[in-house]
């Protein structure tokens, strides 16, 4: 007997994504909307350690899913089809992060996948991430 033929690996299609990204910062959104406003740290906080917390944490121990992620059926997974761990999760959440302060990198890296045959963004790419389908 053969081998079993290779599994053909569906990535997540734009809009897919782009409705995945909004419903998590709509979940995060409503997290900072309880943090008190008193201190810089807390700004510091809301703005950048709990969205990169919460998207690193949940790719590496969340099955590569975040809420909206799992709303819509897909997941990050290494470019290798594995499971994507910590360091990988926590480089792509913090790329991402930072192409998103500057606001034109965060939009290139959002359309990015409008033009790439595996579908990936900038964030994907230094991370050596796909985000695929698996429903």
């Amino acid at each position: 007997m053969g081998e079993p033929p290779p599994a053909v690996v569906r990535y997540a299609g734009w809009w897919r994504r782009a409705a995945a990204f909004v419903v998590d910062w709509v979940a995060l959104f409503s997290v900072m909307a309880v943090v008190p406003e008193e201190s810089d740290g807390a700004l510091v906080f809301a703005v950048f350690v709990l969205p990169i917390a919460y998207f690193a944490g949940l790719h590496a121990y969340g099955h590569g899913r975040t809420i909206g992620k799992w709303a819509f059926g897909i997941a990050v997974r290494c470019a290798d089809d594995e499971a994507v761990d910590l360091g990988r999760a926590l480089g792509r959440a913090v790329v991402q992060c930072l192409l998103w302060i500057t606001v034109i990198g965060g939009i290139v890296d959002s359309l990015l996948p409008l033009g790439d045959a595996r579908r990936r963004t900038i964030h994907d790419r230094a991370a050596g991430t796909v985000v695929v389908l698996v429903r």
